[in-house]
């Protein structure tokens, strides 16, 4: 059997080893968040025949000579070669995106649009908000229901205290992880909430954020039912109870 809490230190002295180094790059660089929190355009097109071979620094120096110089290119294969492409860069209002139509049509020839999606920076710091409420009624759920599911252990609030803990330990780990992948691996950006449910009400539906808090409370509960005392010493005897005699 494992010693856990015997080598409690070493297990400590993991998570620092990545929270730390993590907490840093979340300060220095923070995260590469997608449109959905930071706001722009994210424009998908499909070449049905490209008349030249589609290079992503080619598409880049459409969008840079029509003023889109932080603009983000990846390229897709649908059939043989590579005839889609995806584009993240800065708002594109409609004069613009015209002008950019007739650069690409005239380079690449004609083009179905297969997706395009203008988020504005007030839509995503309304999902931010969104998301932190959702966390927050989270953790205050997973606090009453443990402390009630202990209510005959003496102090039972220090259980949904460590609960909290840990959801915050794990938040922390994941965080600085996707910041420290994000900044010297150039991994994807962190993605939102669908984009097409932002984009036609213009904000994130509060069911959205009822569902989220209410698959994490349910998660939380699961777990946590599961180790009250009553239940823990059931198992134990079950278990007991069904092992073979040796």
């Amino acid at each position: 059997m494992l010693n856990i809490v015997g080598k409690r230190y070493w297990y400590f002295g993991l998570s620092l080893l990545i929270i730390i180094p993590g907490l840093i790059s979340l300060i220095l660089f923070g995260l590469r968040l997608s449109i959905d929190f930071t706001g722009g355009a994210l424009w998908q097109l499909h070449f049905t025949q490209p008349t030249v071979a589609i290079q992503p620094a080619d598409v880049k120096g459409i969008f840079s000579a029509a003023g889109f110089d932080e603009a983000v290119v990846q390229t897709s294969k649908t059939t043989t070669a590579d005839d889609t492409i995806i584009v993240r860069t800065k708002p594109i209002d409609a004069a613009q995106k015209a002008i950019l139509q007739t650069s690409l049509t005239a380079r690449y020839g004609e083009f179905i649009e297969q997706r395009f999606d203008n988020v504005g920076p007030a839509v995503g710091a309304e999902v931010t908000r969104n998301a932190g409420i959702a966390v927050a009624l989270a953790a205050i759920a997973i606090l009453i229901y443990v402390s009630i599911a202990f209510r005959k252990v003496p102090n039972p609030i220090r259980y949904g205290t460590c609960a909290i803990i840990a959801l915050v330990h794990d938040a922390l780990v994941v965080l600085g992880l996707m910041s420290l992948a994000g900044h010297f691996l150039k991994m994807p950006e962190i993605p939102g909430s669908p984009r097409s449910r932002i984009i036609r009400s213009g904000r994130l539906p509060s069911a959205t954020v009822a569902r989220m808090s209410s698959t994490l409370v349910s998660a939380a509960s699961s777990t946590f039912e599961l180790a009250t005392p009553r239940r823990c010493a059931r198992s134990l005897i079950c278990a007991t109870a069904s092992s073979p005699e040796t």
